[in-house]
């Protein structure tokens, strides 16, 4: 993503991105380990390239288990090895959800060239 955001000013002038649903998602390898720093990071990212934020909101109960408001969010790795969870994983299906419906609602005619 930071190689991505590096390379995008051409898309930026263009505004090939402008109008365009995204979904954030952030792992670390500890807690406190600034996941909610690094999704509101990539939001104002996404949204000087005039992108939509999809956020997961706390429309399924499952966010109260894993994820946050924001975006699919996650501890794995680190010293111990901890591997995602099933919550984490739902979450990150979840939000990816959000975003096809709303690529859906805005139709094919926002997304030609």
């Amino acid at each position: 993503m930071k190689a991505f955001l590096e390379q995008a000013s051409p898309l930026w002038r263009s505004n090939a991105l402008l109008g365009r649903p995204a979904g954030v998602m952030a792992v670390a390898s500890t807690p406190h380990g600034g996941v909610e720093q690094a999704t509101l990071g990539m939001m104002v990212q996404l949204m000087h390239l005039g992108m939509l934020i999809v956020p997961c909101g706390y429309a399924t109960p499952l966010l109260q288990r894993a994820g946050s408001p924001y975006g699919a969010m996650a501890i794995a790795g680190g010293a111990v090895g901890r591997t995602l969870s099933e919550d984490d994983l739902a979450v990150a299906h979840y939000l990816g959800q959000q975003v096809a419906e709303v690529t859906l609602r805005l139709g094919p005619k926002q997304f030609q060239a």
